[in-house]
């Protein structure tokens, strides 16, 4: 998504997603790197982009507020059959290659779901 400025950005992904600010993370040029995205500045810089937005949703898993392990996960994806499965993989596979986290792993080792290039 294109956005003139971070502001339009935020309520353009609210209404999208359907939520609320408590709900949508940023990042704008000159802020520290997230956590979980730590190389997030250097994506930004060779994209020429100035801000990111990103939805900061609670984990749900099985219709329940949880967080899932590794292992849940990777025998949950791999268990979705025709379209489901199609969609998930199209999913996983079209976040940036910079979002690298232990499920991520998993989800490539288990299943070959690599990023696209």
């Amino acid at each position: 998504m294109r956005a003139e400025d971070l502001e339009s950005a935020k309520a353009a992904l609210m209404a999208r997603e359907d939520t609320n600010n408590a709900n949508v993370a940023s990042w704008s040029v000159g802020d520290p790197a997230p956590a979980m995205i730590a190389d997030l500045p250097a994506w930004a810089a060779a994209h020429e982009v100035t801000g990111v937005v990103w939805t900061a949703l609670a984990s749900r898993f099985n219709g329940r507020r949880m967080v899932p392990t590794v292992d849940q996960v990777t025998a949950y994806l791999g268990g979705l059959e025709g379209s489901k499965r199609a969609e998930a993989e199209t999913y996983i596979r079209q976040a940036p290659r910079q979002v690298s986290t232990p499920y991520r792993l998993a989800i490539e080792a288990a299943l070959g779901w690599t990023p696209l290039p």
